[in-house]
């Protein structure tokens, strides 16, 4: 977790909170400077703007996200395993951290809108889509699939997941995160491995 320790660390988890319960549109840095018992100009010493709070804040969720994700892949499994894993528990930390989940939707959504927003989307897709190449290639290596163009491959992956993240999002309730995973490896399925390692593994 975010240290509380520091003022800058205090603003960004007061902001996390207040955007998920406000909507980003309507925190304002009186709404946080009051939450973290601050004055306004004391959140100028560290942020220029709001967008530049939601951007530090979607980095930090992205970052404890990725760490979650990490505990539950073992490199030496199959890739058809890591893949489920990766999509499983990418979806069911949106369900159980929706405050953090809501920074970083909101980094899609208003991306076209802010350039400190934009920046940093770019930078967190990248990496997301980095790291999806490296399991790629690694499967690759082990002969589990084909040799091709991994990072569009992992791209379409990425959106896949990215597609999902927003409907479990907005209506969390309804999705079965069981089938929605299985949804995501079938369509996966062509593009990623031959017909004699299936990507809807049930190993």
């Amino acid at each position: 977790m975010v240290s509380k320790k520091s003022t800058k660390n205090r603003i960004m988890l007061a902001a996390i909170s207040l955007f998920e319960k406000k909507g980003y549109d309507n925190v304002t840095f009186s709404n946080i400077a009051t939450k973290v018992q601050v004055s306004q100009p004391a959140i100028y010493n560290h942020f220029s703007s709001k967008a530049e709070i939601l951007a530090a804040c979607a980095e930090y969720s992205v970052g404890v996200l990725h760490k979650e994700i990490s505990q539950h892949i073992k490199l030496s499994d199959p890739l058809a395993v890591i893949m489920k894993s990766y999509i499983y528990n990418n979806l069911k930390w949106f369900v159980e951290q929706r405050d953090l989940g809501n920074v970083i939707c909101a980094t899609y959504y208003f991306s076209n809108v802010y350039a400190e927003i934009s920046e940093i989307r770019s930078k967190l897709e990248k990496l997301d889509i980095q790291n999806l190449e490296q399991l790629l290639m690694l499967a690759a290596r082990h002969g589990e699939i084909k040799a091709h163009d991994y990072s569009t491959t992992a791209r379409i992956i990425h959106s896949l997941v990215v597609g999902e993240i927003f409907k479990i999002y907005f209506d969390p309730d309804i999705i079965n995160i069981q089938k929605r995973t299985s949804d995501i490896l079938i369509a996966a399925q062509s593009i990623l491995f031959s017909n004699s390692y299936p990507l809807n593994s049930n190993e």
